[in-house]
Parts: C-alpha cells; sequence; structure tokens
C-alpha cells in the first residue's frame, strides 16, 4: 500500500508542473500553472510563482479496512477538520478571514477549507488551508502565501469546488 501512495504522491508531483489534472488515488484536481513540486519524506511540497508555499498530506485507508474501519476514521478526520482547523489560525497569532467552511458533496465527501491572515516581519501573509475527507481518506493541503489572501482564494476555491472523486 505504501508503495502505491509513495507512486500516486511522485505521479502527482510531475504533473503539478505541468498544469495538467493531478491527482492522488482518490481525487484528481485542476491545479493551476507554475506549481513546482517535490516529494518530502511524508509530505508534497510545492512553490508556486508568486512564492506560495503549499504542503499536501494524504492519508488513506489499507485496501483490507472493513466498512467499520472506514466509518472510524473518517469521522476521526472529519473532527479533526472541525476541532483543529479553527485552533490553528489564533494559535499562530493569525486573523481569521474566512471560518471554517464546510461544503457537502454528497453523503460521503467534504471539503473543508479556512483562511487566516498574520503580519509577520512587517508583511502580510495568508493561510489557506483545504482538506478534502471521503469514505477511504482525506488530503489536507496547506497554501502560505504573502499579501491579501482574496486573490489566491479566487485562484484555488474553484480548484477544489471542482475536485473529482475517485473512491
Amino acid at each position: 500500500m505504501c508503495n502505491r501512495i509513495v507512486a500516486a504522491l511522485l505521479l502527482w508531483c510531475a504533473a503539478a508542473a505541468s498544469a495538467e489534472p493531478i491527482g492522488f488515488e482518490m481525487i484528481t484536481l485542476d491545479w493551476p500553472d507554475g506549481y513546482q513540486a517535490r516529494m518530502g519524506e511524508d509530505r508534497i511540497h510545492m512553490s508556486g510563482p508568486n512564492g506560495e508555499q503549499v504542503t499536501v498530506l494524504q492519508f488513506s485507508l489499507e485496501d483490507t479496512a472493513t466498512q467499520e474501519e472506514a466509518a472510524s476514521k473518517t469521522d476521526t478526520l472529519r473532527e479533526y477538520a472541525e476541532t483543529e482547523m479553527p485552533k490553528s489560525a489564533s494559535e499562530q497569532g493569525a486573523t481569521v478571514v474566512r471560518e471554517l467552511k464546510k461544503t457537502n458533496f454528497d453523503d460521503r465527501h467534504t471539503l473543508y477549507s479556512m483562511i487566516s491572515q498574520r503580519v509577520e516581519n512587517d508583511a502580510q501573509q495568508y493561510l489557506i488551508e483545504y482538506f478534502l475527507v471521503g469514505v477511504r481518506g482525506g488530503a489536507y493541503f496547506s497554501i502560505v502565501g504573502n499579501g491579501d489572501a482574496m486573490p489566491a482564494i479566487a485562484t484555488f476555491d474553484p480548484v477544489f469546488a471542482a475536485v473529482k472523486w475517485r473512491e
């Protein structure tokens, strides 16, 4: 299973720079142009054309997981999104620009998102968090950039709203 995840992540990294749809085992996103990706030990790191830094974590169940195990893990991911994501802004001294937003695609797939801003070294920074949760796992995206969050939101919200699920 780990080899398949690593292979999927490496394919995802290769596609990220070419602006073609990028995907994990369970999702595909039409990612914006100009991002360079590299695989970390347990995550993907991407650098955007305007200095954005994107970190991606994927969580998926083994193929042998039962429905009960899947439901329990999915509940854990949803609980994290609903309780821990809202805490992150205040813990980092940021101001929340958009409270935690929950979008149900259907009864099996949910997108959580939250946006905050802070001043660091006399410069404004934004943090956009997206967490896609499905019945067999999820993918968490952290996007950090300089300046106002609104232009970035206009870029990324449509990307995540158009996610294609493959589970």
